[in-house]
């Protein structure tokens, strides 16, 4: 009782999209009344009802990927493997495609098994999240543990949009500095002070950052933009880029000098690869 999507749409080629759908049904020897209206259903909560008289070869791709799924979803499976399925699909009928997934999963108890290499497919809908680096499994987690908190650069990167950069691990007699040009951030944990005359990486995820006039640190606007809630800036730190989100009414111009707070951050030590646990520093 296994449902797959596959990450390149496979439609039987001489059954049109009507039958393609039912054939799950057909197998299980359901009644065609029953057919008929679990058919129709699945097309209206994905909105392919235009297709089902249409042949494979008459659908883009990304309405074949929509097929594909709706005869996925139609059996009610105990155990749903999605590969990358949203890959061949534009960005609105993904977002309906992961709504109906996520109504069968959580509605029907359906174990379900995602691969992604786009966070946010993962991120929405993953109760849990592995991170797999090169074969290994370096992160299992909550999506939200796993976004504040990466075991790595890696899991870092593939669960949403962050910057890595390297400090430089400095103290004196109240505690420890990460500094590095354009940037100096104290940092009071002990397990920072381990590190001094070191150089660790810095993730930074992007709405972490703080505009703050009283802020130590200084950044240029190469480029301001973004619609709706936020306003994503485009920045220059001591000569390296960064992408900082704030609230969309705290607005600043390109080329504008603006002073910024970091609220959060992740060190990992190069030598292992590893996150060092600090608490968060505020």
């Amino acid at each position: 009782d296994v449902a797959m999507v596959f990450q390149q749409p496979v439609l039987f080629p001489k059954r049109n999209v009507r039958r393609n759908i039912a054939f799950p049904l057909e197998i299980g020897r359901q009644p065609a009344d029953e057919i008929r209206e679990r058919v129709g259903a699945e097309a209206r909560a994905l909105h392919i009802e235009a297709l089902l008289r249409r042949q494979p070869d008459q659908l883009s791709a990304g309405e074949a990927q929509a097929v594909q799924i709706a005869r996925a979803l139609v059996k009610q499976p105990s155990v749903l493997l999605l590969d990358e399925p949203f890959a061949q699909v534009d960005a609105h009928q993904t977002a309906t495609l992961r709504r109906e997934v996520m109504l069968i999963q959580r509605g029907f108890g359906v174990t379900t098994v995602l691969a992604a290499n786009e966070p946010a497919d993962a991120m929405a809908m993953g109760d849990h999240v592995a991170v797999i680096d090169d074969g290994r499994l370096v992160q299992w987690d909550t999506p939200l543990s796993v976004y504040e908190r990466p075991r790595t650069v890696n899991a870092a990167l593939l669960t949403g949009p962050a910057d890595v950069i390297e400090v430089e691990v400095t103290g004196d007699g109240d505690g420890s500095w990460l500094v590095r040009p354009g940037l100096r951030i104290r940092a009071w944990a002990p397990a920072v002070a381990a590190h001094r005359g070191r150089r660790l990486q810095m993730v930074v995820r992007p709405e972490w950052w703080q505009l703050d006039p009283t802020g130590l640190i200084e950044a240029v606007v190469i480029r301001a933009g973004g619609v709706g809630p936020v306003s994503s800036l485009w920045c220059d730190v001591g000569g390296q880029p960064m992408t900082v989100t704030l609230p969309a009414d705290a607005t600043a111009e390109t080329g504008d000098r603006i002073r910024l707070r970091l609220e959060r951050y992740v060190l990992i030590d190069p030598a292992t690869g590893r996150r060092i646990d600090v608490a968060t520093e505020r």
